[in-house]
């Protein structure tokens, strides 16, 4: 997975999270395409860049306890002509 892949994901990841239907880990694991060590590795990312995840197991959802945002813009320009 390139840089730009990876962001995407955590982009991706931080949405599911926000929109609060996320389920267990492995649910969320099977519905992203990825392995729950993968997955592990994205939380553990997001919550160095300093988002708040804790799982709430009355509604099974992950969800980020502060104000966290992550997006992704990228621009690309072929110069070929």
């Amino acid at each position: 997975m390139n840089y730009v892949e990876k962001i995407m994901k955590l982009e991706e990841l931080t949405d599911r999270i926000k929109k609060g239907r996320t389920g267990t880990q492995i649910q969320l694991a099977k519905e992203m395409h990825t392995s729950k060590t993968s997955l592990n590795r994205w939380f553990s990312e997001l919550k160095d860049m300093g988002a708040e995840i804790e799982f709430d197991r009355i509604m099974n959802t992950y969800y980020i306890n502060n104000e966290f945002t992550i997006h992704v813009e990228v621009t690309v320009n072929d110069r070929r002509q």
